[in-house]
């Protein structure tokens, strides 16, 4: 005896890493149960989420600290922005669960960081002692021997294009003009 039910509200949240369509077996139910299918794109691929995500959980893992706010180092904030995330926003919720644990005081600092992101902290004190090395007269003379070309520039300086970019923000030079 089959007996009718009333007023069931449902709602199934189906979450996958991978393409669910064309798999095989699961087409059937995909297509059941795909109403409105949002698509989020990796981590990897939305570097400019990382900083509200990052005071996200940062607020939801740390507990009060007298009234102090815990914030992240602009430093350790860009060797989390260069990270691939393999794992996508449960690598990044480990990690910053891990940097919790490890701080002291009310900022996180690159040494909080685990040691799987200690490749992204060497690659970032590169790129900053290489732009520390540049020298505005030098920019200017390899722009002069290279015609104004940046990248060939950037090549002479032994740098690249970005960190030669990066030295014109600093030094307040628009890159267009120079």
């Amino acid at each position: 005896h089959v007996r009718a039910v009333n007023n069931i509200s449902e709602r199934v949240l189906m979450i996958s890493q991978q393409t669910v369509i064309g798999k095989g077996t699961g087409n059937d139910l995909y297509y059941r149960l795909c109403v409105m299918p949002i698509i989020i794109d990796p981590l990897r691929d939305r570097p400019e989420d990382i900083p509200l995500l990052v005071e996200h959980f940062i607020d939801q893992f740390s507990e009060e600290t007298r009234g102090q706010k815990i914030r992240l180092s602009d430093t350790a904030l860009s060797i989390l922005r260069s990270h691939p995330w393999p794992g996508n926003v449960r690598e990044l919720i480990n990690t910053i669960k891990f940097a919790l644990v490890k701080r002291r005081g009310n900022r996180i600092k690159p040494e909080h960081l685990p040691p799987t992101l200690l490749p992204y902290m060497a690659n970032h004190l590169a790129i900053r002692q290489r732009e520390s090395k540049l020298k505005p007269d030098s920019v200017l003379e390899a722009l002069a021997k290279t015609g104004g070309n940046k990248v060939r520039a950037a090549d002479t300086l032994g740098v690249s294009r970005s960190t030669l970019y990066r030295f014109f923000a600093k030094q307040g030079i628009d890159p267009v003009d120079s």
